[in-house]
């Protein structure tokens, strides 16, 4: 190589190198240029459909509004990669070779804008809320739960940005959202219940319940290491003959991989248990005996389910079995239990067929199940046939045969211990 050659290539990695500063102009440009700011429409749309499509009766508690939004995920996550893969290839055809920094500054400013959209989504569902009536206001539980669907979006855009970065071809796109989606969707069939990538979605109240903190850690911490690890990846491979690889990237990547295996072990570990945990809830409580308590966002249904319980109880007094003392949301999550159960169903629609169906279930005890013994089954149907009949408006008739084959199945139910007679 003669003088002149090695003064050229000196020369042209010191550009590379100037280029690659991360000086707060460079920053503003490529935040400004970012395909995350140009495609925010597209994003906000995603995530309005998919709100809008689905049920909305999570406008009366704040923690099931964000946790139901959370499942835009699923949708938006495909999305997010595909676009990082044209961000990740437009990067990769522009940018010096061994450009580092500005890779990092890149991806960066693509998840700043899909941040900015999906917090801004989550800002309007909780605002929607509040506009319905909902009182009080969101608490940290709820803001929190922000951390895990982040932490996958930033995974799945690293995918993405990766993968354009590798192919330099934007005809990768589509194909890496498919694929994006086809593995959410196996998670979900191969995991169940217990996925470890689920991160929001919710189809019935969540009063009593709470997401569980170290789950919702090791989520975030789990999905974050995944994005970092990739990104730290293309540093690593990322270089020139002028510009060799990132030694401290490569220092890196095997501590860091070894941390995201064993956050994710702890994921899948801790989701098997449940994703929610038990704790007491903030009720609001109309009048008594007996006392009708509900979240606060649910207490204008009282008076109604107050009205539906009143007969009920009248046929109940009349053939002398006790009675429940309270009537209380969530109370299937407290054991033991004196109340029946109010279920955000019950408060939500027609209280009438499900309050007598949990005013059957409270003489059920706990632990007993009744749904494989035929004559417990029977004792139950029974129950709820005749309580259904005699509870209804306007029925005072007394019914002396109705009254004593019901006392005969309420007899049986509280006999039931583990399902045995």
């Amino acid at each position: 190589m003669t003088a002149h050659e090695s003064l050229t290539r000196a020369d042209g990695a010191g550009q590379a190198a100037a280029a690659s500063e991360p000086s707060p102009e460079a920053l503003r440009r490529t935040i400004g240029r970012s395909l995350g700011l140009w495609t925010s429409p597209v994003l906000a749309l995603v995530i309005a459909v998919n709100t809008l499509a689905r049920d909305t009766s999570w406008t009366r508690e704040w923690l099931w509004a964000a946790y139901q939004y959370h499942f835009t995920v699923v949708v938006l996550g495909p999305v997010v990669a595909a676009l990082a893969t044209v961000e990740g290839a437009r990067w990769a055809r522009r940018s010096p070779v061994g450009d580092r920094r500005s890779l990092a500054a890149a991806w960066a400013a693509l998840m700043l804008w899909v941040g900015l959209v999906y917090v801004g989504g989550l800002a309007a569902v909780l605002g929607w809320a509040d506009a319905s009536g909902m009182p009080g206001a969101p608490r940290w539980g709820e803001l929190l739960s922000l951390g895990p669907p982040l932490a996958l979006l930033a995974a799945e855009s690293a995918a993405g940005f990766a993968a354009g970065v590798r192919t330099r071809r934007y005809v990768w796109a589509p194909a890496v959202g498919v694929a994006c989606l086809a593995v959410v969707l196996w998670s979900y069939r191969v995991f169940g219940p217990a996925n470890p990538l689920v991160v929001g979605g919710a189809t019935a109240s969540l009063v009593g319940l709470r997401l569980r903190p170290d789950l919702q850690a090791a989520q975030t911490l789990c999905f974050a290491g995944v994005a970092a690890a990739t990104l730290l990846g293309l540093r690593v491979d990322t270089g020139d003959a002028g510009r060799p690889p990132s030694a401290r990237a490569a220092r890196l990547r095997t501590p860091l991989t070894v941390a995201v295996l064993g956050s994710a072990v702890v994921v899948v570990a801790l989701v098997r248990s449940d994703q929610f945990e038990p704790v007491a809830p903030d009720l609001r409580c109309d009048g008594g005996p007996p006392a009708f308590c509900a979240a606060p966002g649910y207490s204008d249904r009282l008076p109604a389910v107050r009205r539906a319980a009143e007969p009920r109880l009248a046929a109940l007094r009349r053939t002398g079995v006790v009675t429940p003392p309270r009537f209380e949301q969530a109370a299937v999550w407290r054991s033991p239990s004196r109340a029946v159960d109010i279920s955000g169903s019950l408060l939500a629609a027609r209280p009438g067929p499900v309050l007598s169906d949990e005013l059957v279930t409270w003489y059920v005890p706990a632990g007993c199940g009744w749904e494989r013994d035929p004559a417990l089954i029977a004792a139950y149907g029974g129950a709820y046939d005749w309580l259904e009949h005699a509870g209804s408006p306007g029925v005072v008739t007394a019914d002396p045969a109705g009254e004593e084959r019901f006392r005969r199945s309420v007899a049986t139910l509280r006999a039931c211990r583990d399902g045995r007679r």
